[in-house]
């Protein structure tokens, strides 16, 4: 086995992955579809960025870290290396819409200065500056060292999965991971697929990082139907996740059970604050999403289950604190009744009960 040249202590990388997982934009979105020269790029495109939004480095810095010879920086590929980077975007579903978010606004390479460039959108400037604050600069040296495409996108999936020590995973899960829909000889042969897909990047991984992952193959007779995947805990760790974990849990994905109701509690609300909707339904479907840890409670150890319970009652808090401030807003809004002068008093008639008379 070739000597582990680097290790990232596992606290400092625990603490890492919680920044990511708190935010709308996971590098392993992105990652997939790139190449290993074009997800370098974009890595470096991270490391560079500056406060106004904007990345730009040359052959130099691009060297230092990736240590490529200096031809390789430019390449008749550069053309389909921009184009590639230039539209990469997230894809934001909801039940009534479909939001496409662009990265970049803009990525150029300009020749005659030997630089590339590249202009970060509105909506991802503050979350870069704080990836590349939580992530990249310690990462980069790991990522230098790897040399399979798909060691990025298994290293991303486990950092952004760090809750669980293991993980079941489906064949056609890992082909959608990877993005092997295309790729004919991978689909007919499983032991290219393993070989070059799973096998290899896993000893990049377990070579250069603080992970230790094994794989077993699952078979339905002779077919392979997925993997498993397990990463190496230290003793002494407790894996039975308490029932009282989970008791919590249910409670919270329960309460936000009915989600048209809700949506459309919060469209009456949002009147009053511009950036509420896009806040809330963000913050909704973030807490519907724990339902999908109901269903593998074993893929858990009790202690990192309990930061999956924690940060569940943190956004049902944020959730609540929202819609009681916008409930008070909504009271505080004043209408034209507050602005009419009060109309003096009437003088009271008595009531003339015509029924009674009979004269």
């Amino acid at each position: 086995m070739v000597e582990r040249q680097v290790k990232v202590n596992s606290k400092t990388v625990v603490k890492k992955s919680t920044v990511l997982a708190r935010t709308p934009m996971k590098l392993i979105e992105l990652n997939k579809g790139l190449n290993l020269r074009q997800q370098r790029f974009f890595n470096m495109a991270i490391f560079a960025v500056d406060e106004n939004g904007i990345s730009e480095f040359g052959k130099e810095e691009y060297n230092a870290i990736f240590k490529d010879d200096s031809d390789k920086f430019y390449s008749v590929d550069v053309r389909g290396d921009v184009q590639a980077l230039g539209s990469l975007g997230m894809q934001a579903n909801t039940e009534r819409e479909v939001i496409w978010r662009s990265v970049f606004i803009e990525v150029r390479y300009t020749r005659d200065t030997g630089t590339y460039k590249f202009i970060w959108s509105p909506l991802m400037k503050d979350h870069v500056k704080k990836v590349k604050q939580s992530y990249i600069q310690q990462d980069l040296q790991v990522l230098a060292l790897f040399k399979n495409k798909y060691s990025f996108i298994w290293y991303d999936f486990f950092k952004s999965n760090y809750h669980q020590w293991k993980w079941k995973i489906s064949k056609d899960e890992v082909i959608n991971l990877l993005r092997l829909e295309n790729k004919k000889s991978y689909l007919e042969k499983h032991a290219m697929l393993y070989k070059q897909c799973i096998e290899t990047p896993l000893k990049e991984l377990n070579d250069f990082t603080e992970y230790h992952i094994t794989c077993e193959v699952i078979k339905a007779g002779r077919t392979v139907v997925g993997y498993e995947f397990k990463r190496y805990q230290e003793k002494g760790i407790e894996y039975t996740v308490t029932q009282k974990q989970v008791d919590v849990l249910q409670e919270i994905v329960d309460r936000y059970g009915d989600m048209e109701m809700i949506v459309r509690e919060i469209s009456k609300l949002s009147v009053t604050d511009a950036d509420a909707m896009p806040y809330l339904t963000n913050l909704l479907f973030e807490i519907k999403n724990y339902k999908r840890y109901m269903q593998n409670t074993d893929s858990f150890t009790s202690e990192s289950f309990k930061e999956v319970v924690a940060l569940a009652i943190q956004k049902d808090n944020a959730f609540k604190a929202k819609i009681r401030e916008l409930y008070k807003k909504k009271s505080d809004i004043p209408t034209i009744d507050d602005f009419l002068p009060e109309e003096p008093a009437k003088k009271k008639v008595p009531f003339y009960n015509w029924l009674e008379e009979r004269e």
